[in-house]
């Protein structure tokens, strides 16, 4: 293979290429990752009318910049963007944001690139930050880049809608990480924060908590996606909850481990539109790690639940309905892969295309019957009790996965070429991409998986299939990369970014419309693009295919 650094005909668009700021060395940092379009506000793209700059004082201590800050912030209109440079800013009182901007002119507050400004205060006698109050709403305000620690609510959401909270480190706080569940609100946005050590003075210290109970308070729309929550401490500390009757909302590509309740715990609509929970990983939990109530497409999470459930459902704070549980997998070393109750003779349920292994559990335990539940294309790993006779396919247990070890320790739960996962998923629940975002093929596969469909895939595809014979780590061994679906004799090129050098490596497709390439691994971060155009060049068909590869 070669590796063409010159310019060539197919030029690729900008690829981020930040660093990676995790604190656990087996999950690269979501900061860095690309958001999908459904993961952005409307709003996103709005322009800039005013760039402003703050800078710390070192003349002056770290209160005195904390009020300088604050002050700033509160003078800011409509339009305005707020860059911060690094250093402590720490806040010794009640520090509310009340802003609103509009959908045409937000309100931005950001790091300034390549700094990390810390917003802290000395207690945990107040919260870190508050956005709106008893009686004031705020409104299109995005802020970005700080990381937050100290205080006891590291940020608690009052009165607010059309907030987007993005890559914000939020740690050692004596309460939630982020706690919105006084008033409604809509359009909360929560992307790419690392949270954790949270609840260490006071509280149920969950990470992301969303909603009231009962409905009291409830969360229209919002996206939590492709964060990072870990270290939940307090009286409870669930990792991301969201409470009963709040609707419409997307819980995305989160990762989330090593919390004392849940990692993630989702009730019920009331009615409303339903939630959409997909794309998660969650493990090393003290209780069951992943709960839905109901009216939800819950599809392509990977769940390692060890002694206790993976995944439960049951009526809790409203009744169990219309939850279409697709595509996941579910993994258990004693407890159960799926523990479900009050499912039967309810409307709208689907268990479907899910592998559900227990090692010396029950892979499917049914509390209370599955009359009326459409249970197809399952592929199970242990016993079933009372599943009304459905026809499941025998798993292998750990082989048929790439690296999967029961206990979570190992969670490469790629199936491998002779899995049992492989082309037994039923073609009425088939979803259109894997967990990864990469189309699934015709011959559709069980579990959140498909084979080879390493990285993140970003969409922007019409039939291409891009497939690594396994991951690409940095100092691992070389992969072979495979593009399949393109017209025959087409052309194309595979453009990579990683460590700040841009590749490319031009290639042909053979009469079958198929080519293997050698990726050699690189040491850092890599994001991918493959573009396919067919024989009649510029004007012709273009497929192509975004991806991310991690370290």
């Amino acid at each position: 293979m070669t590796w063409i650094r010159a310019l060539t005909v197919l030029l690729l668009a900008p690829i981020s290429a930040s660093v990676a700021k995790g604190s656990v060395a087996a999950q690269a940092s979501m900061a860095d990752r690309a958001l999908r379009p459904e993961q952005l506000p409307a709003w996103a793209g709005a322009p800039v009318s005013r760039e402003l700059e703050l800078h710390r004082d070192p003349a002056l201590g770290d209160t005195a910049n904390g009020a300088r800050l604050a002050a700033a912030v509160q003078a800011l209109q409509p339009g305005d963007r707020l860059r911060v440079g690094s250093g402590v800013w720490s806040v010794d009182s009640l520090f509310t944001v009340v802003l609103q901007g509009t959908a045409l002119a937000p309100i931005r507050i950001e790091a300034l690139p390549g700094a990390t400004p810390v917003l802290t205060r000395p207690n945990a006698l107040q919260n870190l930050v508050n956005f709106g109050d008893g009686t004031q709403t705020a409104r299109f305000v995005l802020v970005r880049g700080f990381e937050l620690t100290g205080g006891s609510i590291g940020v608690r959401v009052r009165r607010g809608d059309d907030l987007w909270f993005d890559c914000l480190h939020i740690h050692h706080v004596g309460s939630h990480g982020l706690r919105a569940a006084e008033f409604d609100t809509a359009r909360l946005f929560v992307t790419r924060c690392e949270v954790h050590h949270t609840g260490l003075v006071h509280g149920t210290g969950d990470g992301l908590y969303v909603g009231a109970n009962s409905g009291t308070a409830v969360a229209r729309e919002a996206v939590i996606a492709l964060n990072h929550v870990h270290d939940t401490f307090g009286t409870q500390g669930d990792g991301i909850e969201l409470k009963q009757g709040s609707a419409g909302c997307l819980i995305a590509e989160n990762v989330v481990h090593d919390t004392q309740y849940p990692g993630v715990l989702v009730y019920g609509t009331a009615g409303g539109a339903r939630n959409v929970i997909e794309g998660n990983i969650v493990w090393a939990t003290q209780t069951n790690p992943f709960q839905v109530q109901g009216e939800a497409l819950v599809r392509n999470n990977i769940v390692f639940g060890g002694s206790r459930a993976a995944f439960v459902s049951f009526d809790h704070q409203g009744a169990v309905r219309d939850l279409e549980v697709v595509h996941n997998t579910f993994i258990a070393t004693s407890g159960e892969a799926a523990r479900l109750q009050h499912w039967g003779g309810r409307p709208g349920m689907v268990l479907a295309n899910n592998a559900l292994y227990s090692q010396s559990g029950t892979a499917l335990l049914c509390l209370s019957g599955m009359s009326g539940v459409d249970v197809v294309g399952n592929v199970v790993f242990g016993s079933t009790w009372n599943d009304g006779g459905a026809l499941h396919r025998s798993g292998g247990g750990e082989s048929d996965f790439v690296d999967m070890s029961f206990d979570g320790a190992r969670r490469d739960v790629h199936p491998n070429a002779a899995s049992a996962l492989i082309g037994f998923a039923a073609a009425a629940h088939h979803a259109p991409t894997d967990r990864s975002g990469a189309l699934r093929t015709a011959l559709s596969t069980a579990g959140a998986f498909e084979p080879g469909t390493y990285g993140r895939y970003l969409g922007d595809s019409t039939g291409l299939s891009v497939r690594t014979s396994g991951a690409l780590t940095a100092g691992g061994p070389p992969v072979t990369l495979t593009v399949q679906g393109g017209p025959s004799g087409a052309f194309g090129v595979l453009g990579e970014l990683g460590t700040s050098t841009l590749q490319r490596t031009l290639f042909a497709l053979d009469g079958n419309g198929s080519v293997s390439l050698l990726l050699a691994p690189w040491a850092g971060p890599r994001s991918s693009r493959c573009v396919v155009r067919d024989a009649q060049g510029p004007g012709g068909t273009r497929l192509s295919q975004w991806i991310e590869w991690r370290p």
